[in-house]
């Protein structure tokens, strides 16, 4: 029989306040453990609403120029063949070492990335100049495009190792203050667009990009001097490189959308449905930056623990809250863009309904961050399956929209958001299959 004394309602009172501040200090624990993702990932999606309102204002560009623009952008994937996987490497040993605790093999990893990036700056410069003279008869709006995308290309390059060092929840909160930054010049250099059109907007992209970088530099969590170590760099290029072939691959046939509306449609369609590019691309900075942080988190995990089901479930949370995030920018974006763009843009004014799809791929697109499961564990069969099995569905969506559809941008888009609706199971699954199985002998430190 019970103890009166342990069941009056005084006491089951006290006893449930008691469970209260059990759970509440727990979930204060967890908030305060990830606040640096909340806090990065409010910074980012500030940024995002800034990019949306500065791409407004490229609209204002004649659309065949932006889609000459945007072609040429596209030499930024091909340009990180220079790297040869070595930054994917790094992204993600680096963090594995430091949760084994190996500081020393991690930092040395740092030093032989530096040096390499370095020497493959000066490669783009000398290919660069080559460039500007051999094409010196063309029109100085090519050239001037050839020339910035040069200098976007070589800061990419070390913008891309810098990314990589910021790790650790207090180089994520300065990584926040790096991408405040980052949304304040993208609202300030608004006018170079407004003002001086096509040149405004290519120079603005460098400026930005220059500017963001040496507040990077200034900011890194990570000092270390330029070495070169032959070990360290074929154990980089061995993890790095097939990430990085798939991810090559992914990032060129990321760009099918625009080849399949430039053979259908010419730069004109590719201009026009730069709406539904930007709005995408500002858009899809919430998952990118939750990717930033939770890839390195689950790659330390790994290096720690060795368990894979932890990482199973950290992809689902992760996943959760892009969702969690998304919804609510995509839902303002879709009631947003047609009034603007008819009011300020109305050169535009066909694109909106795609972009107003594409908005809503991007909400399945992010649900998918759980991916990086599979890279930390360095599961290069079931990562080979899922990047193959992923460019398949990316080209088959805007190539049976664009056949199918009534409406070529607007069909290009809904066959975007189509396939990326039945690529969400078959990505969870792949995911599930990577983090179901034993852990595999750890790799061992040269």
């Amino acid at each position: 029989m019970p103890d009166p004394i342990l069941t009056t309602p005084a006491t089951r009172i006290a006893k449930m306040f008691g469970q209260f501040k059990v759970i509440a200090r727990d979930y204060l624990a967890r908030a305060k453990t990830h606040n640096a993702a909340f806090l990065f990932t409010g910074a980012t999606l500030i940024g995002s609403f800034a990019s949306l309102l500065a791409s407004a204002f490229t609209f204002q560009i004649d659309p065949e120029d932006r889609g000459f623009w945007d072609l040429a952008r596209t030499a930024l994937p091909f340009a990180m063949l220079a790297l040869l996987g070595i930054n994917n490497g790094l992204s993600r040993d680096l963090p594995y070492f430091f949760g084994k605790g190996d500081v020393k093999t991690a930092n040395r990893l740092a030093g032989t990335v530096q040096f390499y990036i370095l020497m493959a700056a000066m490669l783009v410069l000398v290919c660069g100049s080559g460039s500007l003279i051999f094409f010196h008869h063309s029109g100085a709006k090519k050239l001037y495009t050839l020339a910035s995308v040069t200098g976007i290309i070589m800061v990419a390059f070390y913008t891309n190792y810098l990314i990589v060092t910021f790790r650790s929840a207090k180089s994520f909160k300065d990584f926040s203050k790096i991408k405040i930054v980052e949304a304040v010049l993208t609202v300030i250099t608004i006018p170079m667009i407004a003002y001086f059109g096509y040149a405004g907007m290519v120079t603005r992209t460098l400026l930005m990009s220059l500017v963001v970088l040496v507040f990077m530099h200034w900011l890194r969590p990570l000092r270390v001097p330029l070495i070169w170590d032959s070990k360290s760099f074929l154990m980089l290029m061995k993890t790095g490189a097939p990430i990085f072939i798939f991810d090559y691959l992914i990032s060129n046939v990321a760009s099918s959308d625009r080849w399949v509306l430039t053979y259908l449609g010419g730069l004109k369609a590719v201009g026009s449905f730069a709406l539904a590019t930007q709005a995408r691309e500002a858009i899809c900075k919430v998952p990118d930056a939750l990717g930033e942080y939770i890839y390195p988190r689950m790659s330390h995990s790994y290096g720690q623990f060795h368990e894979p089901i932890r990482l199973w479930r950290m992809a689902l949370k992760s996943s959760l809250m892009v969702v969690a995030f998304m919804i609510p920018a995509v839902i303002a974006g879709w009631f947003l863009l047609p009034p603007v763009v008819n009011h300020f843009f109305p050169k535009y004014i066909e694109a909106v309904p795609a972009a107003q799809w594409i908005l809503v791929g991007s909400i399945f697109n992010g649900a998918t961050i759980g991916k990086l499961a599979i890279w930390s564990l360095k599961d290069w069969k079931l990562m080979a399956w899922y990047q193959i099995l992923t460019c398949i569905f990316t080209v088959a969506g805007p190539l049976a929209g664009a056949l199918y559809g009534n409406d070529l941008l607007l069909g290009v888009s809904q066959g975007i958001v189509i396939s990326q609706m039945l690529w969400i199971p078959v990505a969870a699954y792949l995911v599930y299959l990577a983090t179901h199985k034993p852990a595999p002998v750890p790799t061992p430190t040269p």
